[in-house]
């Protein structure tokens, strides 16, 4: 399971925050720049998850630990 820390809409504060709260849950940290369209001011992929992340929550859907939902 993963915990969406680095987000367009996170003050700094508050990525280092759910940072450590995710560390303490055991939980990936997840990005998203939650690019929805070209009106958007964000960009595509400005905020992502890092490889580390991804390849754990790929071993948890691998083993049949990940609990997926949206």
């Amino acid at each position: 399971a993963g915990l969406e820390v680095d987000h367009v809409d996170h003050e700094k504060s508050a990525r280092a925050a759910l940072a450590d709260l995710a560390a303490h849950l055991g939980l990936a940290i997840t990005g998203s720049s939650d690019f929805h369209g070209e009106n958007k001011q964000v960009q595509l992929g400005a905020y992502t998850t890092s490889q580390p992340a991804y390849e754990q929550l790929m071993a948890a859907v691998r083993s049949g630990t990940a609990v997926l939902s949206g």
